[in-house]
């Protein structure tokens, strides 16, 4: 009898059962082997007359394939074994043991009545398709065959995991060669359903989930003549209907063929509507004429900050500079749903989404972005603090531009302060962080002591 706190295989302690069903099990316990102990997942199938014997071999076949698998958005395989009915039970199991991610299924999400907009969906979709990427690129192919939300865990690092391989197919597909059908309904293809599924049914499935986050409908209620119909439903930019369009394609050769090909088709729709979200040039032009005639009419002003506090070059620079930051740093969220965590990262961001950044100071254009820049990375519960440091030549460093991203779960944002050190200091972890503090529920950020508020 399974119950709360048995070990099982010496190892492995029992602690909430997540769900039974058909001769099933999956328990959360511990790892009493390692230290400090460490969640995991546990998955048992009964092997008695009701269980089939195609349900054992996908069964195996799944401890067989997680094994092989080295991705870090894929819970990590650790053990497989067969309990006999006189280890702790009455029954003969057969086990696999998995990294245990903490987190919810998007599926979860769903059923808490929350909205996503399209472009949390957009990022779910690109980190999905850096997965799927790497299953279907391995010689052979893997083909997941149930990519839908309760199959995709939504951690609490906010990155998405995809789980359960219960339904992989782990060769290529052969002419003349049928496989077990299995997906689920609403989500597999319609050549799955034949038994013959192919990379591209596992896009059809991310389709048919996207839509489901986008519409909080099951796909097989968006199923009219055939086809999936969403364009009723939601209204989105018509470079991602007609990728989506694609991806749901029933007829397999008019779907999107890859992986990478979606993923880069989805990129690139991404950086076109980033665009076209962006104010207009004049805009701009306005804005920088208002500001340098204000600038002017406090030059008084500003030549005795410039003489006594910082030299002009650095205050020429810094506030272009900090928009070119934030601007890299948000980008690279978007993509890559992580921060910089180190000034080389963060150089080869600037080069990655600034490549044509230009200055009114060629030289200091050209110059590489450590030589003139200091930059640390602290965290402070769910906020992200990013130091960054402009020297008055080299050294000392000064001011301290200190940015703030709240990063939890599917959500960010972001505020900077931009303080001016009032002594120079010799080394950028000498910057003070700024003082957080709470009202009415709501976080402010001001300069810390030491310093002050740059404008």
């Amino acid at each position: 009898m399974l119950t709360l706190d048995t070990i099982l295989n010496q190892r492995y302690q029992l602690k909430e059962k997540l769900s039974q069903y058909a001769g099933r099990k999956t328990w959360k316990a511990i790892d009493l082997q390692t230290s400090p102990t460490e969640e995991v997942i546990i998955k048992l199938l009964a092997v008695n007359s009701n269980v089939s014997w195609e349900a054992i071999k996908l069964f195996e076949r799944e401890a067989q394939v997680i094994k092989t698998l080295e991705h870090e958005r894929i819970p990590h395989y650790r053990d497989y074994f067969t309990l006999d009915k006189k280890e702790e039970s009455d029954l003969t199991w057969l086990v696999t043991v998995q990294d245990y991610i903490p987190g919810i299924s998007l599926k979860q999400w769903l059923d808490k009545n929350r909205q996503m907009t399209d472009k949390q969906v957009c990022r779910i979709a690109s980190e999905i398709l850096e997965i799927l990427i790497y299953l279907h690129e391995l010689n052979p192919p893997i083909i997941h065959r149930d990519i839908k939300p309760s199959n995709l865990i939504l951690g609490e690092d906010g990155h998405i995991y995809l789980v359960d391989f219960g339904a992989v197919q782990d060769k290529t597909r052969q002419e003349g060669v049928t496989f077990t059908i299995v997906g689920s309904n609403g989500y597999a293809p319609p050549e799955q359903l034949w038994g013959q599924a192919i990379p591209a049914s596992d896009l059809y499935a991310l389709g048919a989930t996207l839509l489901q986050l986008l519409t909080r409908k099951n796909p097989s209620d968006l199923l009219h003549n055939n086809r999936l119909q969403f364009s009723h439903e939601i209204e989105l930019s018509p470079n991602l209907t007609a990728w989506l369009d694609q991806l749901i394609n029933p007829i397999p050769e008019k779907r999107i063929q890859s992986s990478r090909q979606a993923y880069e088709q989805l990129q690139l729709i991404l950086k076109v509507n980033s665009q076209k979200e962006q104010k207009p040039e004049n805009y701009f032009l306005k804005k920088l004429m208002i500001s340098s005639l204000l600038l002017f009419s406090t030059g008084l002003l500003y030549l005795t900050y410039q003489k006594y506090l910082i030299p002009q070059k650095v205050v020429h620079f810094l506030p272009m500079e900090m928009k070119r930051i934030l601007r890299s740093q948000h980008k690279y969220l978007t993509l890559r749903r992580r921060i910089p965590t180190d000034l080389e990262t963060m150089e080869r961001t600037l080069k990655l989404y600034e490549r044509h950044f230009n200055s009114s100071n060629g030289d200091y254009a050209k110059t590489p972005f450590s030589d003139h820049f200091a930059y640390d990375y602290h965290q402070i519960d769910n906020f992200t603090i990013i130091t960054y440091g402009l020297p008055k030549k080299t050294n000392p460093w000064t001011p301290a531009v200190i940015g703030i991203f709240h990063f939890h779960g599917l959500e960010y944002n972001s505020n900077k302060v931009i303080c001016i050190t009032n002594d120079p200091v010799a080394k950028i972890e000498d910057i003070p962080l700024p003082v957080m503090t709470v009202r009415n529920e709501k976080r402010y950020f001001s300069c810390p002591k030491g310093t002050k508020k740059y404008k």
